[in-house]
C-alpha cells in the first residue's frame, strides 16, 4: 500500500527557499524527489538516534564525576 504525501514550499520562507534549491540541485544530479526525502529522513532519524546515545554518555558521566566530586 502506498501513502501520499504533499506539502508546499514558501519562496517568502528562508528556510523553506533553501530546501527547495536544495531538493532542485539534487534532482538536477538525477535523483527522484522521492528519493532525496527518504534519504534526508533517513539521515535526520540516525543523527537524532546519534545525539540521544550521546546524552545518554553525557548523563553517565555527569553520574560518574559527582560521585568523584565528593
Amino acid at each position: 500500500m502506498c501513502k501520499v504525501y504533499s506539502f508546499r514550499l514558501n519562496d517568502n520562507n528562508p528556510r523553506e527557499s533553501q530546501a527547495r534549491e536544495v531538493i532542485e540541485a539534487w534532482i538536477g544530479e538525477g535523483y527522484s524527489l522521492r528519493h532525496v526525502i527518504v534519504e534526508a529522513l533517513q539521515i535526520l532519524e540516525v543523527r537524532n538516534e546519534q545525539k540521544d546515545s550521546l546524552e545518554v554518555i553525557l548523563e553517565e558521566i555527569r553520574a560518574i564525576g559527582c560521585k568523584f566530586s565528593k
